[in-house]
C-alpha cells in the first residue's frame, strides 16, 4: 500500500512554515530592528546626549517633569487630530497607541514619513483601502502646516518687536517659503508610500474620490474641531515644553518670546528634513534664543533639554508601542 501525499497538503505545509518563519521574524526581527535603531540614534548623537546628561543635574525636576508631561499630551493631540481626519471612529484607546508608536518611527525617518507609515498601515489594517488612508493622512499633514503656517504670522502680528525676521539670518525668505516647503514635504510623503506600495497609477482616481469624501468629513462641526484643535495644539505644546525647559534651567523668557521663537525656528528648520528634526532645528532653535534674549550657554542647554524631552525619553514607550502593536497584528 503505497502513502500519497494529499492533494493541496504540500501547499498547505508551505503555508504553515511560511507562517512560522514570519512569526518568528516578528518575535525576533522586530526587538533587534528596535534595539538597533536606538543603538544608532545614540552613537549618531552621542555628544548631544553626554552634553544633555551633564547639564540636567542642574536643572529643575518638577519642571522637567511637567516638560515631560507636556511631551506625552503630543500623542492625544495627534490621536485627536486623527479622529477628525477619518471619515470612520477607530477606537480611540487603540489609536493613541499608534501615535506612541508613530512617533518612535518619526524618530528614525525624515520629515515625518515614519509616522504616516505606521498610520496608514494601522488604517488598512482597520480595514480602510490604501487610498483612503493615504488621503487622511495627507489631510492631516497639511492642516498641521498650515495652522502652523497661521499660528506664525499671527504671532508675528500681535508681537513683531520679539522676534523680528532679521533677528535670525535668512529667515525673512524662510517664512516667504515655508508653506510651499511643508506642502512639497507633505506631497514626498505621500509620493513615497504610494510608489512603495506599487499603487501609484491606479491611486489617483480614487484619491479624488477620498479627497471628496475628506471635505465632507471637515463640514462637520465636531471633526472640524478635532482635526484643527489637535494640528494647533502640537506646535503649542512644543513651545510650551521649552518653556517648561527654560524654567527648569532657572532661565525663563517671556513666554510670548518663546512661543515664537520656536514657531519661527520650526519654520526654517522645515526645509531640512532630518529623523525627529534632529540638527537642522536644534542649530536655528539655538540661535532663536540667542536672537531672543537667552546667553548662548543657556539657549544650548535648553535645547539639548528639550530634545531629551520630546525625543530621546519617547523612544523607550514609542518602541514597546511598535512591537506589541506588530505582535497582536493591528500594524
Amino acid at each position: 500500500m503505497s502513502l500519497r501525499t494529499p492533494p493541496g497538503a504540500t501547499d498547505r505545509l508551505g503555508v504553515s512554515s511560511q507562517r512560522r518563519w514570519t512569526r518568528v521574524l516578528v518575535r525576533v526581527g522586530l526587538p533587534a530592528l528596535v534595539v538597533g535603531g536606538v543603538l544608532a540614534m545614540a552613537m549618531r548623537d552621542r555628544s548631544t546626549l553626554r552634553e544633555g546628561l551633564a547639564a540636567l543635574p542642574y536643572a529643575d525636576v518638577s519642571w522637567l517633569l511637567f516638560a515631560a508631561g507636556l511631551a506625552a499630551l503630543l500623542w492625544v493631540a495627534g490621536t485627536v487630530s486623527q479622529l477628525g481626519a477619518l471619515s470612520v471612529r477607530p477606537p480611540v484607546g487603540r489609536l493613541l497607541a499608534v501615535q506612541v508608536a508613530a512617533s518612535f518611527a518619526n524618530s528614525l525617518l525624515p520629515a515625518g514619513t515614519g509616522g504616516l507609515a505606521v498610520n496608514v498601515r494601522f488604517l488598512r489594517r482597520f480595514g480602510l483601502t490604501r487610498e483612503s488612508a493615504i488621503a487622511a493622512q495627507a489631510l492631516n499633514t497639511t492642516v498641521g502646516a498650515v495652522s502652523h503656517v497661521a499660528m506664525l504670522g499671527v504671532a508675528l502680528l500681535l508681537a513683531p518687536h520679539v522676534l523680528v525676521p532679521q533677528a535670525i539670518p535668512g529667515i525673512g525668505p524662510a517664512l516667504h517659503a515655508f508653506g510651499h516647503s511643508h506642502a512639497g514635504v507633505v506631497a514626498l510623503a505621500v509620493a513615497v508610500t504610494l510608489l512603495a506600495s506599487g499603487a501609484a497609477v491606479k491611486a489617483l482616481p480614487a484619491l479624488r474620490t477620498e479627497l471628496r469624501v475628506l471635505l465632507a468629513v471637515l463640514r462637520d462641526p465636531r471633526r472640524g474641531l478635532q482635526l484643527w484643535g489637535g494640528a494647533v495644539s502640537a506646535p503649542l505644546l512644543h513651545a510650551l515644553v521649552l518653556v517648561a525647559v527654560l524654567h527648569a534651567l532657572g532661565a525663563p523668557l517671556p513666554v510670548s518670546a518663546t512661543v515664537l521663537t520656536y514657531l519661527a525656528a520650526s519654520a526654517v528648520s522645515a526645509f531640512v528634513p532630518s529623523p525627529g528634526g534632529v540638527g537642522a532645528l536644534d542649530v536655528t532653535l539655538s540661535g532663536a534664543l540667542v536672537a531672543a534674549g537667552a546667553d548662548t550657554t543657556t539657549a544650548l542647554s535648553a535645547v539639548l533639554a528639550y530634545r531629551l524631552v520630546t525625543v530621546w525619553a519617547p523612544l523607550l514607550p514609542g518602541a514597546l508601542a511598535l512591537g506589541l502593536l506588530v505582535r497582536r497584528r493591528i500594524l
